[in-house]
């Protein structure tokens, strides 16, 4: 199976019905030349990049259980990557990021705007407010994409519900991301905690089971293939980590060194807190952290993560996970053409480098 064409032709379809939701919505939603340039924008940002790994994983949640209507399913789906999108405009001002999908973020984008227009203004402030209000109205545009499909309201009331507790689990681990940061008494057990809630359950085990109740079945949703998703999961933020330090910016679309500079806690910087010696940690604790950080100082930070190991460790932590979930993947029952696009995902996965 040819993984990387199956995700590219999912992707051109889940573009192409998103692009004509957002063009219907994003009319009626007019109000003034300010507003209507920031909601363009975030329009831009939107259709810019992204894998919509999350409408693809409900595709095949939905095929798994039966499901025989895929264009429907895919107009359903929108609303999941509507819902992405909105938490990334909320986690960009939380993470203080200026770039995604080599666009400057709504909040970045705003800010700049304010201050051409009123130079004295908060500028920082504006950027932000009209990054959580832009948000919020995608939140509600995903809702309405679910709720405008064309499947029974008893069963869009199940998807709903799935769809809810998805973002409120997310929330917790996003906070649970933001409180990392002051902690003193981090563990790596509970970094993995916050991965299983901020992207296993959101971007892997909840699109599945919305795809599976879309279908009428969601009793697919076995006990193995929520390991399966859980240490998909694991390898997916895990491999995030590697490359928000390590990536290329012109293939992540998003700037290289941002969680250094952010100072974020994740296995990887936790596994080099614990392993280097005091010359390198003494090193680690001045740059990590630091706003302004240079693109020579974020080179030291990278040398240095490898060479006490942490590179190695986080890389091989991510393929054990990957065989994981291959693993449970195999003890399950299911459609051959599903199984191979869930195996295949696994080892793309592992492979990634956006």
């Amino acid at each position: 199976m040819d993984i990387k064409k199956i995700l590219l032709e999912h992707k051109r379809d889940v573009d192409r019905i998103l692009e004509e939701f957002l063009e219907q919505e994003l009319k009626l939603l007019s109000a003034d030349e300010r507003i209507d340039v920031l909601i363009d924008h975030a329009r831009t940002i939107i259709l810019s990049g992204g894998k919509r790994i999350r409408p693809i994983m409900m595709l095949y949640g939905y095929k798994a259980a039966g499901g025989q209507d895929d264009k429907a399913l895919l107009r359903a789906a929108i609303s999941i990557e509507l819902i992405h999108s909105f938490l990334l405009m909320h986690d960009d001002v939380i993470d203080q990021d200026e770039i995604r999908h080599n666009t400057p973020t709504l909040h970045a984008f705003a800010a700049r705007g304010i201050k051409r227009l009123h130079p004295a203004y908060d500028a920082d402030h504006y950027g932000k407010s009209a990054a959580i209000v832009i948000g919020d109205v995608l939140y509600a545009l995903g809702n309405k994409a679910l709720f405008t499909s064309d499947f029974p309201p008893h069963v869009l009331i199940d998807v709903l519900t799935v769809m809810q507790d998805i973002v409120a689990d997310t929330g917790v681990g996003e906070m649970q991301d933001v409180n990392f940061e002051t902690q003193t008494d981090l563990t790596e057990k509970g970094i993995m905690s916050m991965y299983e809630r901020k992207t296993a359950r959101y971007t892997f085990e909840g699109p599945l089971r919305m795809g599976a109740v879309l279908a009428g079945d969601g009793s697919f949703m076995s006990d193995d293939i929520v390991s399966y998703t859980t240490s998909l999961g694991r390898a997916f933020q895990l491999q995030d980590d590697l490359l928000g330090v390590f990536g290329d910016q012109k293939k992540t679309g998003k700037s290289v060194g941002s969680d250094i500079a952010e100072g974020k806690m994740t296995v990887l910087m936790l596994h080099a807190y614990n392993h280097a010696d005091q010359s390198n940690k003494k090193q680690l604790l001045q740059l990590v952290g630091k706003s302004d950080i240079s693109a020579e100082e974020v080179c030291v930070v990278q040398d240095l993560l490898k060479r006490v190991g942490s590179y190695d460790y986080v890389r091989d932590y991510a393929q054990r996970e990957v065989v994981s979930a291959r693993a449970a993947l195999a003890a399950c029952t299911m459609d051959p053409g599903v199984f191979a696009f869930l195996d295949g995902l696994a080892l793309h996965l592992e492979k990634r480098e956006v």
